[in-house]
């Protein structure tokens, strides 16, 4: 799975250099990693999920932000009093 995407992104960068010199490399690596990890998360590649969706869609980074945001909600001292101390927000009472 990860020789896969690899290869899709090297084949692209040389399709892209055949084109035109100017190659971001930066985004096609992006690109890489998100794919590599929602195949191996989700069993598909995030440019099928894109292209799938009919809907808006979001990029990773803002999934992941919102996963995060989500997350930082949950208490762990409630289901865990002894790690209480570990929670992030702060009671102000």
């Amino acid at each position: 799975m990860i020789q896969d995407e690899v290869r899709a992104m090297l084949s692209s960068i040389h399709d892209q250099c055949a084109d035109d010199n100017n190659v971001v490399i930066r985004y096609k690596l992006q690109k890489c990693n998100n794919n590599i990890i929602s195949r191996m998360t989700l069993g598909k590649a995030m440019d099928e999920i894109v292209a799938s969706s009919t809907q808006h869609s979001e990029t990773f980074t803002e999934l992941l932000v919102k996963l995060l945001e989500t997350w930082s909600e949950l208490n762990i001292g409630d289901l865990i009093p002894c790690l209480a101390w570990l929670d992030l927000q702060v009671s102000l009472f």
